[in-house]
């Protein structure tokens, strides 16, 4: 499966897609490899600067639980933004906190629920949903403010051919990146004969 990376994060319309389209590529990717699920069948030569790969091959239920938590993860970066002493998109932090609270909010107790393609995709996609429904209320002045964020992220992004200041727009658009990054990941997994 070839799933395409982001193009673009010049506005907040082009990042909303982008995010949606990572999750729409999860999907599908998820669904081509139900009969692997457990399998060690994703290799391992992904192109993702990240400090926790050791090398070597995983599954699509790893991979899936690694996204999943990442994405869980990245929204928190956005807690740390000020704007006029106020915290920017308060309705992105409190839905995306919300929907991962009510199913769960660790690697190992979505793991634990990913227990098959269906019933991971049961549990995320209305995450989903509440993520890409809170994006709707960020604006377009809010992708340049400041961000913390982890230092491995602008190596990750540079591979892509994009900058990354501490900005929301860099969070969103390591989040997008990451999306579709591993939605090619279980995409290319190819069950054991």
């Amino acid at each position: 499966m070839d799933v395409p990376l982001p193009v673009a994060n010049d506005s907040i319309a082009a990042l909303r897609a982008s995010v949606g389209g990572g999750h729409a590529a999860l999907r599908a990717a998820v669904l081509a490899v139900a009969e692997c699920w457990e399998e060690d069948c994703l290799p391992p030569d992904g192109p993702e600067v990240n400090p926790r790969a050791d090398g070597s091959a995983w599954s699509p239920r790893r991979a899936f639980t690694h996204v999943v938590g990442a994405e869980r993860m990245m929204v928190e970066y956005p807690v740390a933004l000020a704007r006029d002493g106020t915290t920017p998109a308060p309705l992105l932090i409190a839905d995306w906190r919300a929907a991962h609270a009510e199913h769960g909010a660790s690697d190992q107790a979505e793991h634990e629920r990913f227990t098959d393609a269906g019933a991971a995709l049961a549990l995320a996609e209305p995450r989903w949903r509440g993520f890409e429904a809170a994006l709707a209320t960020l604006r377009a002045a809010d992708l340049d403010l400041t961000a913390d964020m982890p230092a491995v992220w602008p190596g990750y992004l540079a591979q892509w051919g994009f900058e990354a200041p501490a900005t929301l727009r860099t969070v969103l658009t390591v989040l997008a990146c990451h999306l579709h990054d591993h939605a090619r990941q279980i995409g290319r997994g190819v069950p054991s004969a």
